[in-house]
């Protein structure tokens, strides 16, 4: 009879404040492409308790959560070298699990977009967003690197070409804590000749202001798993700089983005180097008179453009180094 596999997916959520939502989203894409055979692996979520961080996690994920405090190695005892840890927090793997995993000997371990402090030797390294800010030279460990490996949804991959109406995509991420949402719509729903498609998160809170919106030319889209199909329709996005941008950029979008955090910024001064962004905003300021003419010129877009730096394929590409690495010989 086969064992069954554990893998132990070490991520952080919250509000917006340290970690976001993003972690949690690659986290499962992952996991729903490659691991979600129950008959051959169980996966498990090991996360720091930040702001709501479980009640966010559980909107998702319902069971086989873990806190990682000081007891975390008890509830881990069954840990074997042959199971998988991947690694997707903005803090990085820390001494704690560095000394865990080497007293559990276990080998197979996946770090997305860290730069690898403290040093742990033969772990692979996937760094899409974090190449922007940092390129690793580092010969103790396998190391991808680029723009080729941001990972997306593979369905990002995918160009179709459809006719573009004129609408607007905006999206703060998935809380929304800064309340951004509300100052660009009153901004933007004068303009009447767009409409704008505002992307509500299932974390957004209910009391923030965006929800009592009653205009003609915006929809807010609730409880939305599946944002494609509203991504190629679009002219452009009005987005904050995590993966929302990404995948905007993917698909060949005019895309304007607000810098709602400080680990953004070399994100989107990359990108707006390359004239693939327009930054409007850091912080809660918004560049109010960029943004406008910016949207006033967008009508004249008809088709959507191939992105040559972020393709949407570092999934498919993420699969093949899993299966090779760590699941051929099992």
């Amino acid at each position: 009879m086969q064992k069954i596999i554990n893998v132990i997916f070490r991520i952080d959520i919250d509000t917006g404040l340290k970690a976001g939502t993003g972690h949690l989203a690659r986290s499962l894409t992952i996991k729903n492409e490659i691991f979600l055979n129950r008959n051959k692996y169980r996966c498990f979520f090991l996360f720091k308790d930040l702001n709501q961080s479980k009640k966010l996690i559980s909107k998702y994920q319902k069971k086989d959560l873990i806190i990682y405090n000081n007891n975390f190695k008890e509830k881990l005892k069954f840990i074997s070298k042959n199971d998988i840890f991947i690694f997707d927090t903005p803090f990085g793997i820390d001494n704690r699990m560095k000394k865990f995993i080497e007293n559990k000997k276990c080998i197979k371990t996946l770090l997305i977009d860290d730069v690898n402090k403290p040093n742990l030797n033969k772990a692979i390294i996937f760094n899409g967003i974090k190449y922007l800010k940092k390129k690793l030279k580092n010969k103790k460990n396998k190391i991808f690197q680029g723009t080729k490996y941001i990972l997306l949804n593979k369905i990002f991959a995918k160009h179709k070409s459809v006719n573009l109406k004129n609408e607007i995509l905006i999206g703060s991420g998935g809380t929304d804590k800064k309340h951004n949402f509300i100052k660009i719509i009153n901004l933007v729903k004068k303009l009447k000749d767009l409409k704008f498609l505002v992307i509500v998160g299932e974390a957004v809170d209910k009391n923030n202001p965006v929800n009592k919106i009653k205009c003609s030319n915006i929809r807010l889209l609730k409880k939305k798993k599946n944002l494609y199909k509203y991504y190629l329709r679009v002219k452009g996005c009005i987005l904050s700089g995590g993966i929302m941008m990404f995948e905007s950029l993917a698909l060949g979008k005019k895309t304007f983005v607000l810098e709602t955090y400080k680990h953004q910024k070399k994100s989107i001064d990359f990108f707006e180097k390359k004239k693939l962004v327009i930054k409007i905003g850091v912080d809660n300021k918004l560049y109010k008179n960029k943004l406008l003419m910016g949207l006033n010129k967008i009508q004249n877009i008809n088709t959507s453009s191939k992105n040559k730096y972020i393709d949407g394929k570092a999934l498919l590409r993420l699969k093949k180094i899993i299966n090779r690495e760590f699941l051929s010989n099992v």
